[in-house]
């Protein structure tokens, strides 16, 4: 499943990378998000056989997946951004036998490297569990979408992973990480606009704190969901799409708060301990632990730079993603620790 718009090189790329694939059972499902030219001519010549669904106006990518999770007959879906794609001929028939043998894993997280150049990391930690994943690439399991549904359809771009994650461990399903399957992101820099994705990811999270966090945990998350934005508004000169995404987040937090469904204890606790780096077992999170987790990824997480800094580069690192080229400093340098 490909949502694509204005792209259509990135998109013809990522398909003749598809066509490499070893797996042989391909269903194609590509959503042209109302582009300028249409795709489908594109497509059908690449891949004679797929279904090409175009909008005639643009219905955001969010939508798109989610209309996706619909109309595919297979078993599992891999979700792709058309500027992204498997790097090794065997990597969907090593997911898929990954989640054929691992009934419990719901959603499949990939080894991401963000830039025009691939470079290939060697993960030392193995398989693990996550408490999100990358949207530019995923594997889901079609009983999961059937269960829980598709994405918040009005969070229309970006931070959409965040909330569903919760859903789907809610439900009882993991989500794992297999960084033996690698994915590289080109990032491409058409209809990017860094500062919409900051501004947007952060009110969509706020959003999902008032969907899913628990009454007595909200005025914690939203206050430091609102500090930590505030920072980097600051550290970044954004305070204009800052005042925008807080004040979408509480114009709309009625419809947010119309879809309201805290998850269980269990649940977060084991959300706490993902996030935290923390293995599930240990309990609940110590004071001491926390600081720890500050000092050693927080302050350490994948962000744009600030503005004072010369260059392009964004700073900081990303236990699952790896980062190369100017253009993928905000793209793309969005931290899962949050």
């Amino acid at each position: 499943m490909i949502t694509a718009r204005d792209r259509p090189e990135e998109l013809r790329q990522t398909l003749r990378l598809l066509r490499q694939q070893s797996y042989p059972h391909v269903e194609l499902l590509v959503f042209d998000d109302a582009s300028a030219l249409p795709l489908d001519a594109m497509v059908q010549q690449e891949w004679p056989d797929a279904k090409v669904v175009r909008n005639n106006e643009s219905n955001g990518y969010i939508a798109n997946r989610s209309r996706g999770f619909v109309l595919a007959s297979g078993e599992f879906i891999l979700s792709l951004d058309d500027d992204s794609c498997l790097t090794a001929p065997d990597d969907l028939l090593h997911a898929v036998e990954f989640m054929q043998s691992n009934p419990s894993a719901g959603v499949l997280a990939f080894q991401v490297h963000n830039g025009k150049d691939f470079v290939r990391r060697v993960d030392p930690k193995g398989v693990r569990p996550l408490h999100t994943f990358t949207g530019c690439a995923h594997l889901v399991r079609k009983a999961v979408c059937n269960k829980i549904g598709g994405y918040r359809n009005f969070y229309e771009y970006y931070a959409e992973e965040n909330e569903y994650a919760l859903r789907v461990m809610d439900a009882g399903w993991q989500i794992l990480f297999v960084p033996s399957i690698h994915v590289h992101h080109r990032v491409s820099s058409i209809g990017r606009n860094l500062a919409r994705i900051w501004a947007h990811s952060l009110r969509n999270n706020i959003w999902t704190i008032l969907i899913h966090i628990p009454a007595r945990r909200l005025p914690l998350e939203l206050g430091w969901k609102t500090f930590v934005g505030a920072m980097e508004a600051a550290r970044l000169l954004q305070i204009r799409w800052f005042c925008w995404a807080i004040g979408s987040a509480i114009a709309s937090a009625p419809k947010a708060l119309r879809e309201r469904r805290p998850v269980s204890a269990e649940t977060l606790r084991l959300y706490d301990c993902l996030r935290f780096g923390l293995d599930p077992k240990d309990g609940r999170i110590s004071v001491a632990q926390a600081v720890q987790w500050w000092r050693r990824n927080w302050l350490r997480r994948r962000r744009a730079k600030a503005f004072w800094n010369a260059g392009g580069e964004g700073i900081g690192g990303s236990s699952t993603a790896t980062f190369s080229e100017v253009e993928v400093s905000g793209a793309a340098g969005r931290d899962q620790a949050r």
